[in-house]
């Protein structure tokens, strides 16, 4: 799909309709991290960038960029997440200009 094509109804969707559960969402750069948020409140989804100093209690998305994705304390995260059954999805947005070295 093309830019503004709607992909990202693709996971806010589901985030807004099944409440209690969480969607990880790796976001490259902060610029769309913001936007995405802005879009998410929008649209009444609860939302927030993820902060090792205050991990979120309950919320649909949690935005986290791939460099703090993979910390020990974001594992920590996604850990709680599954032991509580509230993790529901993990989607990376550009995908394919990621590189994990």
């Amino acid at each position: 799909m093309p830019t503004g094509g709607g992909k990202s109804m693709l996971f806010m969707l589901p985030a807004w309709a099944a409440p209690g559960g969480t969607t990880i969402m790796v976001v490259l750069l902060i610029l769309l991290r913001q936007d995405m948020a802005r879009r998410c409140r929008q649209l009444g989804v609860s939302c927030v960038a993820w902060d090792r100093q205050r991990p979120p209690d309950e919320v649909a998305i949690v935005l986290v960029t791939p460099e703090s994705a993979v910390t020990s304390d974001f594992q920590l995260f996604i850990n709680w997440l599954v032991m509580m059954r509230r993790l529901d999805r993990v989607v990376v947005d550009k995908c394919h200009i990621i590189m994990y070295c």
